[in-house]
């Protein structure tokens, strides 16, 4: 991922398939953009409320952030 991006600076990757909360802060550290998740929001047969879906979301979110701020702090 990160020689992609240092090739293409400009280019956005995002993380698809199989990606956990400390996964989303790894790729956020690595360079990625983002995630896309349906799993870690919407766990397969189990009945889930919009209440757990956002806890979930908001889950990612802060993964995310966390991995962001070690970009910033020179985690590159």
């Amino acid at each position: 991922m990160l020689r992609a991006q240092r090739t293409h600076p400009s280019l956005r990757v995002y993380a698809l398939g199989g990606v956990d909360p400390s996964a989303a802060t790894r790729l956020a550290a690595a360079g990625a953009r983002g995630v896309a998740v349906l799993g870690g929001v919407f766990p397969a047969g189990v009945e889930t409320t919009p209440e757990v879906a956002a806890d979930a979301a908001r889950e990612f979110l802060g993964a995310l952030e966390c991995g962001g701020d070690q970009i910033d702090a020179g985690g590159r």
